[in-house]
């Protein structure tokens, strides 16, 4: 038999709460996965960057799973924070960039000990609207640092201009691996 197959995973030991600032719990993600921004910048597509994303979360001893009979206006994945192997399940339907977004939001709600299915829009007559809130700040923030965001070129370049163009845009989410919407909703955050 495969030693793969006797392997056990670890034990998913990461904590956090609501108090805490997005910032913090996204340094705390990028400390236990332990993969430099530096690493990120340099996947060739989105398909290596998602795979990387998805064995570095494993490693902590989440199990992630993909679904594919589900419409992604449905959703885009959900979380079962069981311990001491918690699941993370994304919508094989959705792109690789939302994968990987919804990834990150999907293990903060387990960081937080707070399960759900979620469809990633914020919901403002939802009662859980601040949870889904702050799980779409930390996803964006960690994988979109703001530090690192603000001292692109392309940003340096257009600062004062509320306007992006779409190679802007483009040229950002090519860099972070994410989608654009992701991009305009972090420039949009932290632009004065």
């Amino acid at each position: 038999m495969s030693t793969l197959l006797n392997k056990t995973p670890n034990e998913f030991k990461l904590s956090a709460t609501i108090n805490d600032t997005p910032e913090s719990v996204a340094k705390l993600i990028r400390a236990a996965i332990n993969v430099s921004i530096e690493k990120q910048y340099s996947w060739k597509d989105h398909y290596e960057a998602l795979r990387t994303w998805i064995a570095s979360i494993e490693a902590l001893g989440v199990l992630v799973f993909h679904i594919n009979h589900v419409e992604v206006e449905q959703s885009r994945g959900f979380s079962i924070g069981e311990h001491p192997y918690p699941v993370v399940a994304i919508n094989g339907k959705d792109s690789a960039r939302g994968r990987i977004f919804t990834l990150f939001h999907e293990l903060t709600h387990i960081i937080l000990h707070n399960s759900g299915v979620c469809n990633l829009r914020d919901n403002y007559e939802n009662p859980h609207h601040n949870v889904e809130s702050f799980c779409n700040q930390v996803a964006g923030e960690f994988l979109v640092p703001n530090t690192e965001l603000l001292q692109q070129d392309v940003v340096i370049e257009n600062k004062g201009n509320l306007e992006w163009d779409e190679w802007r845009l483009s040229t950002l989410a090519n860099r972070f691996m994410v989608s654009q919407e992701v991009i305009l909703r972090r420039l949009r955050r932290y632009q004065a």
